[in-house]
């Protein structure tokens, strides 16, 4: 398997719950990657935290970022695996990175 270079396009897809205080530290440094071509796509699996706030106003500095949320599930077993296939479903690159 090969590894991308920097001319690879890739979609990076990550899901958060309650994480603001992650995302405020760690987001910035996905977003100022060196690659040519990417996209960070967030789901917020219904963070009852600033979650979502901070991702918003995370979207103005850096139009690599793409947020979606999803909505308050009743099984929250399957939760995770949900909000996954929202984000690689939202991914355009020719790569797909799960965090």
């Amino acid at each position: 398997m090969s590894t991308p270079d920097k001319r690879t396009t890739f979609s990076l897809v990550m899901t958060v719950h309650d994480q603001a205080e992650e995302i405020r530290y760690e987001l910035p440094r996905l977003l100022e990657q060196q690659y040519e071509d990417y996209e960070v796509i967030v789901v917020d699996e219904h963070s009852s935290d600033e979650t979502a706030d901070l991702l918003n106003y995370m979207k103005t500095d850096h139009p690599q970022l793409y947020t979606t949320f999803l909505p308050k599930y009743q099984f929250q077993q399957f939760r995770r695996r949900l909000a996954f296939t929202l984000g690689v479903k939202a991914a355009r690159k020719e790569w797909i990175v799960l965090s």
